[in-house]
């Protein structure tokens, strides 16, 4: 079958019920609106789950049958990066090693499968096997991108490169696996379209991680039916560190991913993590659910704890906004980003440049480059400073990659934090953005250099755009200094000649350019001196063809990030009420931890509906065991509609005579649908 757009999908992701229990599930996840299941539990062991017809043959004929009757449609779960322990012990040659010979263990408790072992032959007979059931696609949860130096690899790796494994270079290495990783899961690929070219097929994609740069990412993308990531797996750090946006922005980096030409799916995970059998509290079960909705994905709800925990205050939670999606399903099931600002997200930058990450259950914390690289600046920081800024300014935005750099044409603003890695492709849509009348705001060293060795491409290539000459230095700022706004420049912040500075300045020239704002020589501490008056270039404007561009000559995003001054919020602010003018504006109490997305709603033939999302993330502390209510908001479209409800209360808004929609109060979510 096609799967469709938009999907409720459930996952009981580990084994400790009762066989009736197990048999039974799928009345429980009728009754809790899911259309789809992900199935794990028939054929887990533990935490693990691959199926075995000798085993799980006849039982799943039956529990499909149960399944039909309640009209959830079936994807199986295969494993593909652990072993069963009965596996481990039967088969020490399928297991991952280390240099010294170790087992390679994930979640510190299950032994990794090697994709050089006569394993893969055992996997694929286990894909062959599944031909005689009724499913509509298979998900696979794996393979990681792990090295593996046990003796198969070593001789592999050997008659594929000519070199010793065990004394090449850490890129020789990294290369081969990753090579490997990428064949296997096209290999596994092609054998579910053998059995069954009907089927979907998908597989666990880390898209904010660094794992893959964008042409390694065009083959990726080639072996995924429904594009999905685990968005929706929080805490693996202290909750107060993880980002309100989480699940919000790997919607958005699926949507762009897809390109509107895939279905997309955020994994959310219902427990607290790392604690599988502790559910996450209402608030943030909802939000989070919510926050995939308002942004085009379908949600995976999975839980790793007996159903029996569904029975709880956070399950019925879940199971509120479940029937909420599923009762407005025509209307999430078409929905279309009108968002007029686009954040572009570098994938050879995330790989090759300086970067970190947060933990999934899947994918650890790393970065993609040691401290002995040139780089200024840290990657992952500076995209998720300009994301946060963005948020914080309620003006919707979508994300855009290498993949389609040829949709920067239907924006009015991209904003390109420290891209330094852009390829010729990129840059030359980026140009023809400009020259059409686009608004650029770049930082850092947005496109200074290749993804190749040397890595310098020289100056940077789109030095043109930004009228600027740079010296191929920088100096550091402690985080006591000031830069100083030009008099004339239009956004000034009132009475407050000195903004803090950034901690690295990259230092240019003016070729062209208007320099907008210059920073002091840096001070010896904070109480050091007065500071000095504004010397060195910081911030240039430069008009470009019909366009214009904004530089600053520094890790601007990235100390957002950091510090989220609100005289740099303000800045933005102003740039953009400068040049754009926005179709949808929101104001009056928004906060600064409400997530606003705009989109046209319910598929073709309904252009003329419009889908408001508001998610409140306000709250005193995370996790979030209640938000604080918001108030007197008002959306101000350019078009004025005929009819404004609120989907959650079932209420009509009013609308005055300007066109102005008033939103009374939001709780934890909204979604106003304007036609």
């Amino acid at each position: 079958m096609t799967v469709p757009k938009h999907m409720r999908i459930a996952a009981q992701q580990c084994l400790f019920h009762s066989y009736d229990e197990m048999i039974n599930l799928t009345d429980r996840w009728r009754d809790f609106g899911f259309n789809f299941e992900q199935l794990f539990h028939t054929h887990s062991t533990l935490y693990t789950a691959i199926f075995d017809k000798k085993k799980h043959g006849e039982m799943m004929y039956k529990y499909l049958e149960n399944s039909r009757k309640n009209t959830i449609s079936t994807i199986m779960y295969m494993n593909v990066h652990i072993l069963t322990p009965e596996q481990e012990a039967e088969h020490p040659e399928w297991h991952i090693r280390d240099k010294e010979g170790n087992t390679v263990r994930l979640y510190e408790t299950y032994a990794s499968c090697c994709m050089n072992s006569s394993w893969i032959e055992y996997f694929l007979g286990a894909l062959d096997s599944l031909r005689d059931y009724e499913l509509a696609g298979v998900f696979f949860d794996g393979p990681i991108y792990l090295k593996c130096y046990c003796p198969t690899c070593q001789a592999k790796f050997r008659e594929a490169t000519g070199k010793d494994l065990l004394t090449a270079s850490e890129k020789d290495v990294k290369d081969y696996f990753f090579n490997l990783i990428l064949t296997r899961k096209e290999q596994f690929y092609a054998k579910v379209k053998e059995v069954n070219p009907e089927w979907s097929c998908y597989y666990n994609e880390g898209l904010l991680y660094g794992l893959a740069d964008a042409d390694e990412f065009r083959r990726i993308y080639k072996h995924n039916d429904i594009i999905g990531t685990e968005g929706g797996f929080f805490f693996y750090d202290e909750p107060k560190k993880s980002p309100y946006f989480r699940c919000a922005i790997n919607a958005k980096m699926t949507e762009s991913f897809s390109n509107g030409e895939k279905p997309t799916v955020i994994f959310m995970a219902g427990d607290h993590k790392p604690w599988g059998w502790t559910l996450h509290t209402p608030a943030e079960t909802q939000l989070c659910y919510a926050s995939a909705l308002a942004n085009g994905s379908s949600v995976w709800y999975g839980i790793h704890c007996p159903p029996s925990n569904l029975d709880s205050v956070a399950g019925e939670a879940a199971k509120e906004i479940i029937h909420f999606d599923r009762d407005h399903d025509a209307v999430f099931q078409g929905t279309k980003s009108l968002a007029e600002v686009a954040i572009f997200y570098s994938f050879d930058t995330a790989k090759h440049y300086k970067s970190s990450q947060d933990a999934t259950d899947f994918y650890s914390t790393g970065s993609a480059t040691g401290d002995d690289t040139p780089f200024v600046g840290n990657y992952s920081e500076s995209f998720m400073g300009a994301v946060d800024l963005v948020s914080q300014l309620h003006i919707p935005f979508d994300i855009v990659t290498e993949l389609d750099a040829q949709n920067l044409q239907k924006y009015k603003v991209c904003i390109l934090p420290n891209a330094a890695f852009l390829d010729d492709a990129s840059c030359a849509a980026v140009r023809s953005f400009v020259a059409a009348g686009g608004l650029l705001i770049a930082d850092g060293e947005c496109a200074c250099y290749n993804k190749q060795r040397p890595l310098e491409r020289g100056n940077c290539a789109l030095t043109e755009l930004f009228g600027v000459k740079f010296s191929g230095t920088t100096r550091q700022y402690g985080n006591y200094n000031y830069f100083y706004l030009d008099g004339d420049f239009a956004f000034t912040t009132e009475n407050i000649p000195r903004i803090p500075m950034v901690q690295t300045q990259i230092c240019f020239d003016p070729a062209g350019c208007t320099v907008l704002a210059k920073s002091n020589e840096p001070l010896a501490g904070c109480y050091a001196a007065k500071p000095g008056d504004g010397i060195h270039p910081f911030l240039a404007r430069n008009g470009f063809a019909m366009g214009t561009c904004y530089y600053f000559g520094g890790n601007f995003f990235e100390n957002y990030n950091g510090f989220s001054n609100v005289l740099h919020r303000q800045l933005i602010a102003r740039i953009l009420a400068k040049h754009l003018d926005l179709d949808y504006c929101l104001s009056g109490d928004t906060g600064t931890r409400l997530l606003y997305s705009v989109r046209s709603a319910g598929g073709a033939g309904n252009e003329k509906k419009v889908l408001f999302s508001l998610i409140n993330y306000t709250s005193g502390s995370r996790p979030i065991d209640e938000v604080v209510p918001l108030r007197n908001l008002e959306i101000h479209p350019k078009r004025k509609f005929s009819k404004v409800v609120s989907l959650v209360n079932g209420e009509p808004l009013t609308v005055r005579d300007d066109g102005t929609i008033e939103v009374p109060e939001i709780g934890r979510f909204d979604f106003i649908l304007a036609e």
